[in-house]
């Protein structure tokens, strides 16, 4: 309320008291400095209620697109899991097939192995019997 210009008006009312109440109301109902009225709160309660519906609005609206956009990333995450997953099952499977090549080589070695062992058996029992043999008839 402006109390200067209120002061102002009850002076020119001289007295009067049916000018000094309308100088008095319309200072209360002035938008710019008067007291708030009950039809300005109102319209000030129906504002803020037509900004939350909107702001709601947005609100639905960005939810709305992160949850698309959380679908799609999810979308690609288990895209890319199974790409993964692949090429593991693939790595896996050559891994194995490696390894049964080495156990091939393992197996191809020890009998490489054992005839060689059995061929230096066979070679000394030869040896021995020649020997022996030798023995005899240096004996006899």
């Amino acid at each position: 309320m402006n109390a200067a210009r209120l002061t102002r008006r009850w002076q020119e009312a001289a007295g009067d008291p049916a000018r000094m109440v309308e100088a008095l109301v319309d200072e209360i109902n002035d938008p710019a400095t008067g007291l708030v009225t009950r039809d300005f709160l109102r319209a000030e309660l129906a504002q803020v209620r037509e900004e939350l519906a909107t702001l709601r609005g947005e609100l639905r609206s960005e939810i709305t697109a992160v949850r698309g956009e959380i679908a799609a990333l999810s979308g690609e995450l288990k895209s890319e899991i199974t790409g993964v997953r692949g090429e593991l099952r693939s790595e896996i499977a050559g891994v194995r097939g490696e390894i049964a090549g080495v156990r091939g080589e393992i197996a191809a070695v020890r009998g490489e192995i054992w005839r060689v062992v059995l061929t230096v058996f066979g070679a000394q029992v030869v040896l021995v019997g020649m020997l022996v043999t030798i023995l005899f008839q240096v004996l006899r």
